[in-house]
């Protein structure tokens, strides 16, 4: 017996190679690459891999954990003069992991990555403390698993009573 098969064109926006569903980056299975790309020298390939890490972190928290030492240091940054906050210089800085010339809003993403990680690994001071230098990119992810208080404190979801 024969088994039809049905295609259908791609509706606006889709294209045949994302199975007719709007466009987006697939799923990292591993942070190695965006992880190696955070000891580039140029701040706009370590600010890519921030941005993509963000939104991996959740998931691959564990490979990430690995590069803690590098995302804090990213995250405390260091001065438009070349010199680091620990008062080293700029080529011991790139040593470090440091890249000179980052924005601030990617030293934010740095300690907000970070923060997720530690989160994963249940230490909230430090949690905390990157949170709060992460300013407003910590509340941008939805799917964190951090309780936003939203469910009045009963633990279920929606704040519903039964």
């Amino acid at each position: 017996m024969a088994t039809a098969v049905m295609m259908s064109a791609p509706p606006p926006g889709g294209t045949p190679n994302t199975g007719g569903g709007p466009q987006h980056r697939p799923q990292v299975a591993t942070a190695s690459g965006l992880l190696a790309m955070l000891t580039e020298p140029s701040p706009l390939l370590v600010s890519a891999a921030l941005t993509r890490l963000l939104g991996c972190v959740d998931t691959l928290w564990h490979e990430v954990a690995e590069s803690l030492p590098d995302l804090e240091a990213i995250a405390e940054g260091v001065s438009s003069t070349g010199v680091s906050s620990s008062g080293g210089e700029s080529g011991e800085a790139a040593e470090a992991g440091v890249v000179p010339g980052l924005d601030e809003s990617s030293r934010q993403t740095a300690a907000a990555i970070a923060s997720r990680v530690y989160f994963h690994l249940e230490e909230p001071v430090q949690s905390l403390r990157l949170a709060l230098e992460a300013g407003d990119i910590v509340a941008v992810g939805s799917g964190s698993g951090r309780d936003d208080g939203r469910d009045g404190g009963s633990g279920r979801e929606g704040g519903r009573e039964e």
